[in-house]
């Protein structure tokens, strides 16, 4: 497909080929006729940002049209006052469906942790608490618990999207706990609630780049 409408501010998502769980966030600093030039990336969690020249990688990216991805290497690292990733421009961008960009932002988040049993015992409370994402995206969400949560509790969610009056329901997972907060994969919502958060996402995306033009 013909190259998207990339541009320089575009927040963007790198994965690591050779280790598929290792996701970075970043933006696109400049774009030259043969290379992309990246801002130094930010880790999803408390792990240390491992990249180096010579590494393939994807790059993931949401615009209006929808969302797309290209696959790349990674030719140089410039450090210094301001870090930066030079990666080799593509050829040949693709829809991208697997992934989801998160947005960093704050919308108010009702949930309820089911309990599970090992052996007979209990090992969750039964809570129910209130708290605000630090970021979501159409795959899950970081939140701050008011209560501490283990690794693989489950929750029912309902989330309140301020530009719907309906919450969106779903079923999520502790997938991985951090100084950043409790990351929840989503196990369960439907398609019409998935695209409102993706809905949601786009213009908050949108209007974050307008006020950056301005």
């Amino acid at each position: 497909m013909r190259e998207p409408n990339l541009k320089p501010g575009l927040r963007i998502q790198i994965e690591i080929l050779s280790h598929p769980q290792r996701h970075y966030l970043s933006r696109i600093e400049a774009l030259h006729p043969k290379s992309i030039a990246i801002m130094f990336p930010v880790s999803l969690d408390d792990a240390a940002v491992d990249i180096q020249a010579g590494m393939k990688c994807r790059i993931a990216f949401s615009i209006e049209a929808g969302t797309y991805a290209f696959d790349t290497k990674i030719t140089n690292i410039h450090s210094g006052a301001s870090p930066s990733l030079m990666v080799t421009r593509p050829k040949a961008f693709y829809n991208w469906k697997r992934q989801h960009l998160r947005l960093d932002t704050g919308v108010w988040v009702r949930y309820a942790v089911v309990p599970r049993e090992e052996m007979g015992e209990r090992i969750d409370q039964p809570i129910r608490a209130y708290t605000q994402t630090v970021n979501i995206s159409g795959g899950g969400l970081l939140i701050h618990p008011s209560e501490s949560l283990s690794i693989g509790a489950t929750l029912e969610l309902e989330i309140d999207i301020p530009t719907d009056a309906e919450p969106v329901l779903a079923i999520g997972r502790v997938a991985h706990i951090s100084t950043h907060g409790y990351g929840v994969e989503f196990l369960l919502i439907d398609d019409t609630d998935r695209d409102k958060l993706v809905r949601y996402i786009f213009e908050k995306e949108r209007q974050s780049r307008h006020t950056t033009k301005t």
